[in-house]
């Protein structure tokens, strides 16, 4: 019995009781009540629209009618599909509020884990076209080792460089009326699988301050294991794939400083951490 069903049967019951002991209810005015509700319910959960302009050819856009279990890649797929072009699904990225949206090579993401909203425009462009105006984001480079850096805890702190056990992610806060602003936080995510393409948004990554928003540039460990795996690409070079087997980072503040281990583009990057020895 599906979850509308179970709803529904329990609704009939509740009302065929209350005509027996409390006051008198038609069939007819319990299957319109059920009707109702199963049309509520069915809405609720299907009935979402999403546009998508194509920046090729004649520049149309297409809108779809989708349900709350839709993935990001069966969007994208479904929008080959209209435009003809199914076999672009590897050069054919989704952009919203000139953001990639990455697809995580592992677990295909719903749609509102991206936070897209109803009536939501995206645009669709081609990655390898000079001209789609768009870049994917840059982080530190974590296979650079030169860069890894320990650090002792200080005495003293503000409360936007406190750091809790597991993996941090730094970045600066660009909200004006906090009081951190242009300064460098900490971002404290604990025991977690980050996709830092795809995860980052208004709920997972902001100042401990003020709650805005924060872009992160570079991680760091504490009191944890950790590891990471992903694709990185220098320049015009072709995308290279790179990972590390797990790491120690004991009581101290393990960061990876970017003027020594630079900057890259990241078409994917999954970092790591947990608590006890992983076997």
């Amino acid at each position: 019995m599906t979850s509308l069903n179970r709803l529904l049967f329990a609704f009939k019951e509740a009302l065929q009781f209350a005509a027996d002991d409390l006051f008198l209810v038609t069939l007819s005015e319990v299957e319109d009540s059920i009707a109702y509700i199963s049309h509520k319910f069915v809405v609720r959960n299907i009935m979402r629209k999403i546009a998508i302009k194509s920046t090729t050819g004649m520049g149309r856009t297409y809108t779809f009618d989708i349900d709350s279990s839709i993935t990001l890649k069966q969007l994208k797929q479904q929008f080959l599909h209209r435009t003809g072009n199914p076999s672009d699904e590897k050069t054919v990225q989704l952009i919203y509020k000139k953001e990639i949206l990455y697809e995580d090579e592992e677990h295909d993401y719903l749609l509102s884990a991206y936070g897209i909203e109803d009536d939501a425009l995206l645009q669709a462009v081609n990655i390898n076209s000079r001209t789609c105006g768009f870049r994917p984001p840059t982080f530190v480079d974590v296979s650079n080792g030169k860069g890894l850096v320990r650090k002792n805890w200080g005495k003293y702190a503000p409360d936007w460089r406190i750091a809790c056990p597991g993996l941090c992610l730094e970045g600066v806060c660009q909200n004006q009326s906090c009081k951190a602003y242009q300064q460098r936080v900490i971002m404290s995510m604990g025991f977690i699988r980050f996709n830092i393409t795809v995860d980052p948004d208004t709920d997972t990554t902001k100042c401990p301050s003020c709650q805005v928003f924060v872009n992160p540039t570079t991680c760091a460990f504490n009191n944890c294991w950790w590891k990471y795996s992903g694709k990185k690409q220098e320049g015009e070079k072709a995308p290279e794939k790179c990972s590390c087997d797990w790491q120690y980072a004991d009581n101290a503040y393990h960061y990876f400083d970017e003027d020594k281990s630079g900057t890259v583009t990241w078409k994917e990057l999954i970092v790591e951490t947990t608590q006890n020895k992983p076997y």
